[in-house]
């Protein structure tokens, strides 16, 4: 173990990568102590007294193997932090003596004097600031304890969802059950079926069947609410769905693309509020949708006439001053 005599040599020496900084309680006094690490020693100072190990030097001292600056580092570190050093001695210009207790092992630091440097023998503070300072210190680590408990509760919730995405596996999707078995759809346009939960808590399913009716389906309770007859004479081609805040109702929109119609539903009542008729004079309706502007519903409407379709169309349905 080489000491560093001049404290110029190790001034130069020195690149920090780390500095900590403690105080230990000897008799009554407070001396500060200074931990520094470059990348091949670690440093221990106090004012004139001071010691200087390797990796390997530590590993000897401590019957402990490190194979790194850092591994050795991080060692004399907690063993700081955890206020698990003491000061033995101090033999005034000669030496301070530091002890660990690891396992019921002593293990001692000795951190000689500098000669070369006059200025005093130890930084002592006042009982008063160092008590501050481990208030302090206990206060951060608690709040560096609930930081880990908060991120182990986000590292919970990511396993969860990861848990619960890798369960969607469509491998995994078991069919549970044929439910309405009845539905038809003319053409292959998208919402030929509808889905929502509803204003007042029922799930339902909205869809068409072969003879142009209209089956509202509680899905909750699997059977049929209401069936819509006898208002189309073209199959129904698609649905969609609205929540009317507003006026506290859900409102379900169906189309008959050749018919070129469009019905607006009440689903609290299944009542037509709605009837448009012969929306396109040529060609049908390709699609169609609800538009919120402003607390203002449209309906916005498309057309396909192969090659010579005519324009979006968009009417108010409820204007709400």
């Amino acid at each position: 173990m080489e000491y560093k005599s001049k404290q110029n040599i190790f001034q130069e020496k020195i690149n920090l990568y780390n500095c900590q900084e403690y105080y230990l309680i000897k008799e009554n006094a407070v001396y500060k102590f200074l931990i520094e690490k470059n990348n091949e020693e670690i440093f221990i100072k106090c004012k004139n007294y001071l010691i200087s190990l390797s990796y390997k030097d530590l590993s000897i001292l401590t019957n402990i193997k490190f194979n790194s600056i850092n591994k050795a580092y991080e060692f004399i570190f907690n063993y700081f932090e955890e206020n698990k050093i003491i000061i033995k001695n101090i033999k005034i210009n000669k030496e301070i003596i530091l002890l660990i207790k690891n396992n019921e092992k002593e293990i001692e630091f000795s951190l000689k004097y500098n000669t070369n440097n006059n200025s005093s023998l130890i930084d002592i503070k006042p009982i008063n600031e160092i008590i501050n300072l481990k208030e302090e210190n206990k206060i951060l680590k608690n709040e560096i304890i609930k930081l880990k408990e908060e991120n182990k509760k986000i590292k919970n919730e990511i396993d969860k969802l990861k848990k619960l995405h890798n369960n969607n596996n469509p491998k995994d999707i078991k069919l549970i059950s044929n439910i309405p078995n009845d539905s038809y759809a003319d053409d292959d346009l998208n919402n030929s079926f509808v889905v929502f939960k509803s204003i007042n808590e029922i799930l339902y399913l909205i869809y068409a069947d072969k003879n142009k009716s209209i089956i509202c389906y509680d899905l909750n309770e699997n059977k049929n609410i209401k069936i819509l007859k006898n208002y189309y004479n073209h199959y129904i081609t698609n649905f969609r769905h609205y929540l009317d805040k507003i006026n506290k109702r859900d409102l379900v929109m169906s189309i008959s693309e050749k018919e070129n119609n469009i019905r607006i539903w009440n689903a609290n009542n299944w009542e037509c509020i709605l009837n448009i008729a012969n929306i396109y004079d040529k060609g049908f309706i390709d699609s169609s949708c609800f538009l919120n502007y402003i607390n203002d519903i449209y309906i916005i409407t498309s057309n396909a006439n192969f090659g010579n379709a005519g324009p979006i169309k968009y009417m108010i349905l409820i204007k709400n001053l």
